[in-house]
């Protein structure tokens, strides 16, 4: 599902899909951010793609199901921490299927393995799991 369009972009083809829906409540995809993560999943990239101080993600992510591919939509926010100067950071996960989590900056990956492993339990696989940073247009 993730695979590059005509054109041969991710970047391209989350903006096709998500570019008209995301302009609805004024937002739009930050270029350059788009994480193409296909199985295997980094987590390293996860963490690395949502650390900066005021990053909103949102995450796509593959999953093999008996009828075939899915998709499911998750979303985070990294915090600018104390008083603005990056001190006690916490990292707000958001899934419309498991709830609203905040997580201390040092567990964001074994987190966001957890997220994964739980998805792959109840699924048959997850085929990938993308991510792009959006901001306000």
């Amino acid at each position: 599902m993730a695979k590059g369009d005509a054109d041969g972009g991710v970047e391209d083809l989350y903006r096709g899909w998500f570019g008209d829906s995301l302009a609805t409540h004024v937002l739009r995809i930050v270029g350059g951010s788009v994480l193409d993560n296909p199985s295997p999943v980094s987590m390293d990239a996860l963490v690395d793609g949502a650390s900066s101080s005021g990053a909103y993600c949102l995450y796509n992510m593959g999953l093999s199901t008996a009828g075939g591919g899915a998709a499911h939509m998750v979303a985070s926010c990294m915090s600018h921490g104390t008083f603005g100067l990056g001190f006690n950071r916490h990292f707000y996960f958001f899934d419309p299927n498991m709830g609203e989590y905040r997580i201390g900056t040092d567990d964001m990956q074994p987190f966001l393995r957890g997220v994964m492993d739980a998805y792959e339990s109840s699924f048959l696989g997850v085929n990938y799991f993308d991510q792009f940073q959006v901001e306000r247009d």
